[in-house]
C-alpha cells in the first residue's frame, strides 16, 4: 500500500468532518459540535485511511 502523507491545516480537517457527518447527524435529529483545543498544532498530516478508519470509528454510518 503506497501512503503519501501531506500535510493540511487543521481548519481542512475540521471541515472535512463538519461536511461529511453533519447530514448524517442532521437526519437522525442530532448535533454536530466539533472541538478543537487551541494546544493542537495548526497543521497535520493524516493518512487518508487513517482519516477515514477515525471518523468512520467515531460516527458509523452503518
Amino acid at each position: 500500500m503506497d501512503v503519501s502523507p501531506t500535510r493540511i491545516a487543521l481548519v481542512q480537517l475540521v471541515d472535512y468532518v463538519e461536511a461529511t457527518f453533519r447530514p448524517l447527524t442532521a437526519e437522525k435529529g442530532l448535533d454536530l459540535s466539533v472541538r478543537v483545543s487551541p494546544e493542537l498544532p495548526a497543521t497535520c498530516t493524516p493518512t487518508s485511511s487513517a482519516s477515514s478508519r477515525c471518523c468512520g470509528t467515531c460516527c458509523p454510518t452503518r
